[in-house]
């Protein structure tokens, strides 16, 4: 078990033996515990970072249901505090999304009107971003192709192959 943090140099020791490991069991264990010292410390951005491990961990290691949650902990962060990341981030933020969008259909007990509209947030914000339309096509036809939608999953697809993927 980590000790309690004093300050904030334990969640950064974390932080490191994380980066040294592999995914899978003990690198998923450590990234919910440097998780929970974040919000032991009360820092919104040490939480946002340590989410972020936990996005990529839960996604590499088959665990959707914790990228979901870390992931809606993080856009509302975002939301609150655009400022507090940079442009990079934001555009990696979306990449997240990207993700728990295309996992949405592993959880029945997502609503499908709740998963349209997290892809319809997902192709706004590209849009704002300066993107091209090809990921929200990509995300687009996955979702058709899900609720077996055959005019959508068609024009999903042309809008796919029409545009150029983004750099």
């Amino acid at each position: 078990m980590t000790p309690e943090p004093t300050n904030p140099d334990t969640l950064h020791d974390l932080y490191e033996r994380i980066q040294n490991l592999p995914y899978g069991p003990e690198e998923l264990a450590l990234t919910e515990e440097a998780v929970r010292l974040a919000d032991l410390l009360g820092d919104e951005s040490e939480g946002y970072v340590a989410r972020r491990l936990l996005m990529n961990s839960a996604f590499n290691t088959g665990h959707s249901e914790k990228m979901l949650v870390a992931f809606s902990w993080c856009r509302d962060y975002a939301d609150r505090h655009p400022e507090a990341l940079d442009e990079e981030e934001h555009q990696d933020l979306l990449w997240h999304q990207r993700w728990v969008a295309t996992a949405g259909p592993l959880f029945p007990q997502l609503p499908a009107a709740r998963v349209t509209a997290l892809l319809d947030d997902y192709a706004r914000r590209m849009r704002e971003l300066g993107h091209s339309r090809h990921n929200e096509a990509y995300v687009g036809l996955l979702w058709a192709m899900h609720t077996g939608d055959q005019g959508a999953a068609a024009a999903h697809f042309a809008a796919w192959q029409a545009t150029g993927r983004d750099p």
